[in-house]
């Protein structure tokens, strides 16, 4: 309908009601007043006498002017007119104005209005409560005012407080209640909140508002002097839940105040908005309930974020792990259907724990072998608790190592506390499990693993899942009682067997010298005893006494008579190699040691080894060169088998080299100084593929040759990342020092000698590599002399093209072998050996040259031997040299290099 034409309608009719009450007062007899109907009702068309204007309808109401408390306090006073009405939305009734009291009447009810006021004493007492915000709407639950009355006059009431700002105007909320005082007396009113804040007031610096609205009171419509202040922020305080945070423990049946407890828990915030109280919480679960409430620092509000430390209430009922929601007081506006901020988190409440070392586990009986477990073999283990909950302490014996049956144990459930008078130690008692096994070993301690297992939330709540808490505690020594087994020594066999079996020796078994055992037992090498005719069951112990670092031994349960067998493993780590060793095998009881069998056989052998020799083919300056002539002195002592060879000084299953096929080898294709020109870089490669020691000598008439880049650069990596052995005589320092480099940060700096054979002394013997300087325990040593290089000298060859150098300063990395410098023996260093790898050096490239004769060499031929492959010496200025030994110990230590280092060689 359009509002004009209401307006003009409700006018027209106005005007006519005047116009008719104008006649009526004119005329002697009164007429009928104004009639509005609808037609829905008796009586349409038919108004009263003296009623003015009669509204008439059965479908439709007459709608006064709606206006609230606040909205009828803005008719000024001096507008107000006797009679005047309206429909008050703040208390839902009619109004009327009551000029001769002055005040608004109330059309509910007819009782008196109670005469009653605020005393000064008590205006000061009343207490505004919730949090008031700009533009956030009252919540009538929270934004209260609680005020007391001193009522004179019993009657009905209605209080309304109205809020001004600082300028007087209206800020947009009330307060109100209304009732009946039955009596006089004085009582307290809580006035509900309602509406919205207009206007707020910004923080200063020292957090005092910048104003404050004044609250007036209308007691019946009257305003009292008394006033109160109230703040109202300019925004509410709004922040974001980052992340909750559980530090600690808290333990099932202990108050979260208890000093055992250690949980706490933090709530990270951020996007602060401005100055405020934080209030976060939680509902109670599992009989605990989280809040923490504080005022923010005005640091934490300038970086927008802060840490709030909530405090736990309550005792947890079981071990758990809920989730609760953290509920904030962050501003939302709940009138839109906002949804307070919260974040979820799991709070754990930590489940069955305890330690235990078993150092103080008591065994009730004694276990034995073969006898079977009663509740008379109990176990009483103190356990330390340190989280609190229910579970049992189980044990298990695993099968294993001659123990054949399981063996188990299990106490009653036990609820686990704290106990500070024990500090915290609970004695728990286990029994065997019905029908556990029996031990089946005897003499030797069983291991019997003990924990903790708990089903967790299940031991409280049958419907829950079981959780499978086990929880390691320690390992209990379990002793089992044995006597030893009675044997028959009569037939009784043992036989020395090997992984290892010589394809060069009719597959005969042997040890490999430097050969670590596996720490329990080495089953490669192994003295198998047979025909042990055991007489009592019991407990066995057969061991020998160690030969060359090396002992066999077995230990076990003899578990039925008749005919055995058992097999001793090797244990320790073998030396050096040696002659067939004899030793004897004992079996040894409580009484004694007894020898069974005979005397088992053992030897120690390198395995076979592959060595590329490079130099001439036509004469004789390296292992691999011409044989079987008067000047053959060098390859001679190292192709000899009586020297290098399985009943050689130095056991090895073979040595053999490549190109040579016999002793007496001469031809062309040992000349494999070729090898190393850069156009035969692949033939090198090859042959390097194949080799475990690699020795580099001279050419035809005692010269050096030349060494391809590519082959010296596969050597290094040979050396470094194969770990074979080199052994390199070069005349040319430059070329030593270029191959050093590979191992060395720069390269050394060298000095030719002009006298070729002159005598260098052999230093103390270098850690790791006392081979080189003759090995007092080495057979080889004792056979020819026993002759140890430190002190003594040693020299190159001065024949035909022959050249000498020295290093003058060794580089890190490297130790001197000899030097002429009794001073510093690191400088004029005439051999060296590398720390690390297989590498020794010598400055002479013919030292390996010598006459194949019965009488010392020369300067020219340093490494003499007789027919039979004996060293020989030379006598230079009246002084006696060592060569020959020296090359001898120089192969003998690259076979004992490869043996330890080689991966090849690992068995």
């Amino acid at each position: 309908m359009n509002y004009s034409l209401l307006r003009f309608s409700w006018l027209f009719i106005i005007g006519l009601c005047l116009q008719f009450n104008s006649l009526t007062v004119a005329q002697e007899t009164p007429k009928p007043g104004t009639q509005i109907s609808d037609n829905t009702a008796p009586h349409s068309l038919e108004p009263l006498l003296y009623s003015i204007l009669d509204l008439n309808s059965s479908e439709r109401g007459f709608l006064m002017p709606r206006m609230s408390t606040v909205e009828r306090m803005r008719i000024p006073t001096e507008h107000l007119i006797a009679g005047m009405t309206i429909y008050n939305t703040s208390i839902e009734c009619i109004e009327f104005y009551n000029t001769t009291r002055k005040q608004w009447m109330s059309a509910c009810g007819d009782i008196e209005p109670a005469i009653f006021t605020i005393p000064d004493d008590k205006c000061n007492s009343i207490k505004i409560s919730g949090a008031y915000a700009e533009g956030v709407f009252l919540n009538p639950r929270q934004n209260i005012i609680t005020l007391e009355v001193s009522v004179s006059s019993a009657g009905s009431y209605q209080i309304e407080a109205v809020a001004y700002d600082d300028t007087d105007k209206l800020n947009g909320y009330t307060f109100s209640a209304n009732g009946i005082f039955p009596s006089e007396g004085n009582f307290t009113v809580i006035l509900k909140g309602n509406g919205t804040p207009k206007r707020g007031y910004p923080l200063q610096v020292n957090g005092e508002p910048t104003g404050t609205d004044k609250i007036i009171f209308l007691l019946n419509n009257k305003e009292v002097k008394c006033t109160v202040r109230n703040n109202v922020q300019t925004k509410a305080l709004m922040y974001d839940l980052v992340e909750v945070v559980q530090n600690g423990n808290f333990y099932t049946g202990v108050n979260v105040l208890d000093p055992k407890t250690t949980g706490k828990i933090q709530v990270k915030i951020n996007n602060i908005s401005q100055a405020g109280t934080v209030e976060i919480k939680t509902k109670t679960q599992n009989g605990i309930s989280f809040s923490g409430r504080r005022e923010l620092t005005a640091s934490e509000v300038s970086s927008k974020q802060a840490t709030i430390d909530l405090v736990a209430t309550g005792v947890p009922t079981r071990p758990s792990k809920l989730t609760y929601d953290f509920v904030s007081n962050s501003y939302v506006r709940l009138e839109d259907g906002e949804l307070n901020k919260s974040i979820p988190k799991i709070i754990i409440i930590a489940p069955v724990n305890a330690t235990s070392d078993c150092q103080n586990a008591t065994i009730s009986k004694e276990f034995k072998l073969g006898e079977a477990l009663t509740s008379e073999h109990s176990i009483i283990v103190p356990v330390k608790v340190t989280a609190t909950g229910k579970g049992r302490i189980i044990g298990t014996i695993a099968t294993g190592s001659g123990q054949t049956e399981l063996i188990e144990y299990t106490s009653d459930v036990k609820d686990f506390v704290f106990n500070g008078a024990t500090n915290d130690i609970m004695n728990v008692e286990m029994r065997p499990v019905e029908g556990t096994g029996k031990p089946t070993v005897g003499g030797v301690d069983l291991m019997m693993k003990l924990q903790l297992k708990s089903m967790g939330i299940k031991e409280y709540d049958s419907s829950q899942t079981d959780e499978n808490i086990l929880i390691d505690l320690c390992d209990l020594k379990v002793p089992v009682k044995s006597n030893w087994a009675e044997i028959d020594y009569t037939g009784i066999t043992t036989v020395f067997d090997s992984k290892l079996k010589s394809t060069y020796n009719f597959n005969w078994p042997f040890i490999t010298p430097r050969t670590t055992m596996a720490s329990e037992g080495d089953d490669r090498f192994t003295i198998i005893v047979s025909n042990i005719n055991v007489k009592t069951l019991g407990k066995y112990k057969f061991e020998t006494l160690e030969v060359n670092g090396v002992s066999f031994k077995i230990e076990g349960e003899f578990k039925s008579l008749g005919k055995q067998s058992v097999t001793l493993k090797a244990h320790g780590v073998s030396k050096g190699d040696m002659p067939t060793q004899s030793v004897d095998v004992n079996y040894v009881t409580d009484k004694g040691s007894n020898k069974v069998g005979r005397s088992v056989s053992i030897d120690f052998v390198y395995k076979a080894m592959t060595m590329y020799s490079i130099g001439s083919g036509g004469e004789s300056w390296h292992p691999g060169g011409r044989g079987g002539w008067s000047f053959s002195g060098g390859p001679q002592m190292i192709r000899n088998t009586t020297n290098f060879g399985w009943n050689g000084y130095v056991r090895i299953e073979n040595l053999s080299i490549i190109g040579v096929t016999s002793a007496n080898t001469n031809s062309s294709t040992t000349d494999t100084y070729k090898d190393m020109l850069e156009a035969n870089s692949q033939v090198f490669k090859n042959n390097m593929d194949d080799s475990d020691i690699v020795v580099i000598g001279a050419n035809t008439g005692n010269k050096v040759y030349p060494k391809g880049a590519t082959q010296m650069k596969d050597l290094a990596a040979s050396v470094a990342n194969k770990k074979i052995a080199l052994i390199y005589a070069e005349g040319e320092g430059s070329d030593m020092a270029s191959f050093m480099a590979k191992f060395a940060l720069t390269a050394p700096s060298t000095t030719a000698n002009s006298k070729v054979a002159e005598l260098y002394y052999v230093t103390k013997p270098v850690l790791n590599n006392e081979i080189i300087f003759g090995d007092p325990s080495s057979y080889l040593v004792m056979a020819y002399g026993n002759v140890y290089l430190s002190g003594k000298a040693i020299h190159g060859s001065d024949y035909g093209s022959g050249k000498t150098f020295t290093i003058n300063l060794l580089p890190t990395g490297f130790s001197p072998i000899a030097s002429n410098n009794s001073l510093e023996q690191r400088r004029d260093v005439f051999a060296f050996v590398h720390d690390t790898y297989g590498f020794v050096g010598v400055g002479n490239q013919g030292f390996m040259g010598g006459r194949n004769r019965s009488t010392p060499g020369d300067s020219g031929f340093p490494s003499t031997s007789d027919s039979n492959g004996k060293p020989l010496g030379t006598v230079i200025s009246k002084e006696n040299a060592y060569t020959s030994w020296f090359q001898l110990y120089l192969v003998y230590w690259a076979i004992d290099y490869n043996q330890k280092n080689n991966p090849k060689f690992k068995n």
